[in-house]
């Protein structure tokens, strides 16, 4: 029965990511556009001076060639931008925030569509028609497009809760979409078309100029000082890194900061990018593994990193537990304060001491602070392995609802 309970309350838990209603707004708005416009539009082209009688369903004819473009278009340009993006600007590194950017096309065209469509809804004319039939194609052009967009962007920011993000989208952008439809026929009867469609474009343009200001998934995985934090009673650490001065000497290196940075996530648990790698031999010279750290320490890996290795320390809340997960990687744990439970999927546990090391070899597992009173804190160095398989079965990496974490990869 727990586990029910569980399930039905975990889409409602997305509702604190900000990425969420970005997307879920622009799904909503552009759906509740192409339902009214579908629903009034035969209306409108079935009186003068159209009188297109039996024909007013051409009116579609619109929407379905913008869809059909938007479609070409995503399909041609939307993975192509971020990987060049990637490429030029990022040392080879895609974020899930790159993606947001290539929106901005089709909501302006959805946006335009919106105003096009109830201007000359609200003047009709003899040529009238064709505004009508070119702003339903925005607006569809938008809903090919936008979309598409936005569902790479959250399962790339929030995967490990993608198919919870995507069930509360599909919940909110029904009663979003089709909302307004049970209004919106008694609205351009009394007031013309020109007026709620101008408002539809409104909010539609608000929600496009929040894209820039809302916090979404970068920000909201933001390293911060650990006295910036409440205070739980664990020591502040440093990290040191050498380096060669130009006669060749060993130096410490002055790049990054030696006070190390926190991201805390929604539990409270607390992570520390310590240090990080993305290639073996890694490359010392110039600096060259210095640089792809201090590209991590601003956009936050995944536990793991492919083909690199990563040193995380973790402070563990007091009475604590991790959700039970697996990364495909090898990990040394070691408890540097307090006691740990490491629980095994089977059942099986070990209550890990000060100085006790934990050989993670992609198992599902969970950790669990022992005290109800103090917090715990370890350090991990994690690589990555081969892909695993156990009694012929393909092991994946599994967050199993950890929040606030990228994929790895």
């Amino acid at each position: 029965m727990g586990n029910v309970v569980e399930k039905f309350i975990a889409p409602f838990l997305t509702l604190r990511l900000p990425g969420m209603w970005l997307v879920m707004l622009h799904y909503g708005g552009l759906v509740g556009g192409v339902v009214t416009v579908s629903t009034i539009g035969p209306q409108l082209v079935s009186q003068p001076p159209y009188l297109w009688g039996q024909n007013a369903g051409l009116v579609n004819v619109g929407g379905l060639i913008g869809a059909s473009l938007g479609a070409v278009l995503t399909y041609v340009a939307a993975d192509r931008s971020i990987k060049r993006q990637a490429k030029h600007e990022s040392h080879g590194f895609g974020e899930p925030e790159s993606r947001l950017p290539i929106l901005l096309p089709g909501l302006l065209l959805a946006t335009t569509g919106l105003w096009v469509f109830g201007f000359c809804a609200a003047h009709p004319g003899p040529g009238r028609w064709v505004g009508l039939e070119v702003g339903y194609g925005m607006i569809a052009f938008g809903v090919m497009q936008i979309p598409s967009i936005g569902f790479n962007y959250i399962i790339e920011a929030y995967h490990a809760v993608s198919g919870d993000c995507f069930v509360m989208i599909t919940c909110l952008r029904a009663i979003i979409g089709f909302a307004w439809t049970f209004f919106v026929s008694d609205w351009v009867q009394q007031r013309g078309a020109a007026e709620p469609f101008g408002v539809f474009g409104f909010v539609l343009a608000e929600t496009w100029g929040r894209q820039n200001s809302s916090p979404t998934y970068r920000s909201i995985q933001h390293t911060q000082p650990y006295h910036d934090m409440e205070d739980n009673g664990l020591p502040h650490l440093s990290r040191f890194i050498t380096d060669h001065d130009d006669q060749g000497k060993a130096v410490y290196s002055t790049a990054i900061p030696e006070a190390l940075g926190w991201q805390e996530l929604a539990d409270g648990t607390r992570f520390s990018l310590g240090y990080t790698t993305n290639q073996f031999p890694v490359n010392l010279s110039q600096g060259a593994d210095i640089k792809t750290y201090q590209h991590y320490t601003a956009n936050l890996p995944g536990i793991m990193v492919p083909g690199g290795t990563v040193l995380r320390i973790v402070d563990i809340k007091p009475g604590a537990t991790s959700p039970m997960h697996r990364t495909v990687s090898l990990d040394y744990g070691v408890v540097l304060e307090g006691e740990v439970w490491l629980v095994l999927d089977s059942g099986e546990v070990r209550l890990m001491k000060r100085g006790d090391t934990a050989i993670q070899r992609g198992t599902n597992h969970a950790w669990r602070n022992a005290s109800s009173s103090t917090w715990a804190r370890m350090l991990y160095v994690l690589q990555e392995a081969a892909p695993l398989e156990v009694q012929g079965q393909k092991l994946a990496e599994d967050y199993g609802g950890l929040h606030g974490v990228r994929p790895s990869g």
